[in-house]
């Protein structure tokens, strides 16, 4: 139990950031399908820890603090802090992230040489993980970074299905 309060929501956004990653290596036409999989199943594993990590604070009562290092001058930018109320506000995106991921999987397959599916899954991950740490930012620098990381994801994803928007192509 202490392994998972420890590291369950570290893993959890390191999950996303491996999606998105994947996700971005293999969005050449040819390997859509393979791009659109991976990130929904790194997104479907981000969710479930994210899940589990926020179902062992509740049930456990523990506060979770996470100090991710320093940055030249700026000391205490990375931090994270879980009690009970943030806990029930990540389980609550984790159960719905995890259930869009299972469903994306099937429901993906339809833009399949139409979209840029690589470029999807980028936002998406990128999307989840930002909803995330909105709930556990500790001040309002992570948060800002956060929020704005969620409304960049959240436009492009809005984007994703009208020609006539503006997409960044990466």
């Amino acid at each position: 139990m202490s392994t998972v309060l420890q590291y369950g929501f570290v893993v959890s956004l390191e999950l996303y950031a491996f999606g998105a990653l994947c996700s971005l290596l293999f969005s050449s036409r040819g390997r859509e399908a393979t791009a659109s999989t991976f990130s929904h199943f790194f997104a479907a594993c981000g969710a479930l820890t994210g899940l589990v990590f926020a179902l062992a604070v509740i049930f456990s009562g523990s506060v979770v603090d996470l100090h991710a290092g320093a940055i030249g001058l700026a000391q205490n930018v990375l931090t994270f802090h879980v009690d009970g109320l943030a806990a029930f506000f990540i389980a609550t995106i984790s159960t719905v992230a995890l259930a869009a991921s299972v469903y994306g999987i099937a429901y993906q397959k339809q833009f399949l040489g139409v979209y840029r599916l690589g470029h999807f899954g980028f936002f998406y991950n990128t999307f989840l993980a930002g909803m995330l740490a909105v709930i556990a930012a500790d001040n309002g620098i992570m948060f800002l970074f956060a929020w704005e990381a969620m409304a960049v994801g959240s436009y492009f994803l809005v984007a994703f299905e009208r020609h006539d928007c503006l997409i960044i192509v990466l």
